[in-house]
């Protein structure tokens, strides 16, 4: 069976396709599936020590697209695609006694769907397994400090969930409700202001013409056939270019952009700030070079 560059590959196994897979007692098990001739009954068992696949027993039915899940010690099969219709039969699998048993069908046929375990088992399974959900929350001082932070700039416009995000990325541990009470406790009258939805806006400075321009494309149209880009200076407001084209992708294009401008105007800007886009790698070069 062959998997994919570099990893095992035994001989006289079927390839397959469509299968499902699961983890039990150490080794990985791949049930069902399609050979690319027929629908599979056929399981096999993958051990990560000896790097070794093994057929165990059979199913009862043919299935690809099939689900699988782990419970209990178990391995069980459910609906799937036998190549004529979809089922509604479930299997389980020992693998103690290496047997798959017929257990009460689904109330519908299915395939290609998703399984959900309440939270009850999920809490029961992780107690199981020593798995806890991380409880060392960084000090609360810290996160005071990161909150003030973020409130003297942009952060001040955004809501909790936003700056809770933003922490989670800078490696914080913390609750959305810490962060929302830390945020009511720093920024009261901002958090009135966003729940009345009037932001305090920042105030916009330039040091002078040609110090910042901005450029960004809008892409609601290329449906259409129209995709556009546009570039303003910071300090006059200006709009240097408005152009509508079928690309806005194309690095060469937006830097034609870019260089007729500037021979047009007779002088380029100091910064010019713009998303990380592949589109905006040629004028970074050009901005390099002037």
């Amino acid at each position: 069976m062959g998997l994919t560059r570099g990893c095992v590959s035994q001989e006289g196994l079927d390839p397959r396709a469509f299968h499902g897979t699961a983890y039990l007692n150490g080794f990985v098990y791949c049930v069902g599936g399609y050979d690319g001739r027929s629908t599979l009954n056929s399981v096999c068992k993958f051990d990560p020590v000896t790097r070794t696949w093994h057929q165990v027993a059979p199913m009862h039915s043919r299935r690809c697209y099939v689900s699988v899940a782990v419970l209990d010690g178990f391995i069980y099969a459910m609906g799937g695609f036998d190549g004529i219709g979809r089922l509604n039969t479930v299997e389980r699998y020992d693998p103690e006694s290496n047997r798959w048993t017929l257990i009460q069908p689904m109330s519908e046929s299915r395939s290609d769907h998703g399984l959900i375990i309440s939270k009850r088992t999920l809490q029961r399974l992780c107690r199981k397994l020593n798995l806890f959900r991380r409880k060392n929350q960084t000090d609360i001082e810290e996160i005071a400090s990161f909150v003030q932070s973020e409130m003297a700039t942009s952060g001040r416009l955004q809501g909790y969930r936003w700056l809770h995000l933003r922490a989670i990325r800078r490696g914080y541990v913390v609750s959305q409700e810490t962060m929302r009470m830390m945020i009511k406790a720093i920024d009261p009258e901002g958090v009135e202001h966003r729940r009345a939805r009037r932001l305090r806006r920042r105030q916009y400075f330039s040091r002078g013409p040609n110090a910042l321009w901005h450029m960004d494309s809008y892409d609601k149209l290329k449906p259409y056939g129209i995709a556009i880009n546009g570039c303003i200076g910071g300090f006059s407001r200006f709009v240097l270019w408005m152009e509508a084209y079928n690309t806005n992708s194309d690095p060469n294009v937006i830097a034609d952009y870019y260089i007729s401008t500037v021979t047009r105007i007779r002088g380029c800007p100091e910064r010019l700030r713009a998303d990380p886009g592949t589109e905006n790698g040629h004028y970074e070069f050009i901005l390099v070079i002037f």
